[in-house]
């Protein structure tokens, strides 16, 4: 449990890791830190003496960056992370209420699913839910580029035919002139055996 200072029953700067009882100011502190968002610990502070509740957020300062490849690995129904706009998303607990299915996601895995997100045009609120599932960033040099299917050139053109012409011809007359002089061959042998 960490706390700066107590100010109108308000802890400044709160960070609890647990619930416990404040020993200084006999406060009960129950921290309910949301598992999908690192980000985020949400503390309700309750005074029985003061009769005062009311809820503290409390923000981290740094998010955690994963390795492509660290996030790459989470690529199953029961540990599904995703990657989109650059942040790292843990939305195993949303594969079961995912419109779409939990094969949507699944084939979102292992790769940046920026544009598979950006495609479907998910509504406001689908975007207002995604701070529930933020674990952190992934390092952006770490995702590898995206391949673009380049399609095989045309055969550039060839003004001059005159090759291809002269290629073309010679391949039909050369067999027609051996076939040509095997003929005369053959008659010149027969007249002279007769």
């Amino acid at each position: 449990m960490k706390y700066k200072k107590k100010t109108n029953n308000l802890f400044v700067n709160t960070r609890v890791l647990q619930s416990k009882i404040c020993t200084h100011t006999n406060t009960n502190i129950h921290h309910s830190s949301n598992p999908f968002d690192t980000n985020e610990v949400v503390t309700r502070v309750e005074n029985p003496h003061a009769g005062v509740k009311f809820l503290l957020v409390s923000m981290a300062s740094d998010p955690k960056t994963f390795v492509f490849s660290d996030v790459s690995v989470h690529n199953k129904t029961k540990d599904c992370w995703l990657i989109i706009d650059g942040k790292v998303y843990d939305v195993t607990p949303f594969m079961e209420d995912h419109p779409g299915g939990d094969e949507v996601l699944l084939a979102a895995t292992g790769k940046d699913a920026t544009d598979d997100f950006e495609d479907v045009g998910h509504s406001d609120d689908a975007r207002d839910m995604m701070h529930k599932y933020y674990i952190g960033e992934v390092d952006k040099s770490t995702v590898p580029k995206k391949r673009t299917y380049v399609a095989p050139a045309d055969r550039a053109y060839n003004p001059d035919k005159t090759q291809d012409f002269v290629v073309k011809i010679l391949q039909f007359l050369v067999p027609l002139v051996i076939l040509g002089l095997a003929f005369v061959v053959r008659s010149y042998t027969k007249e002279k055996s007769a």
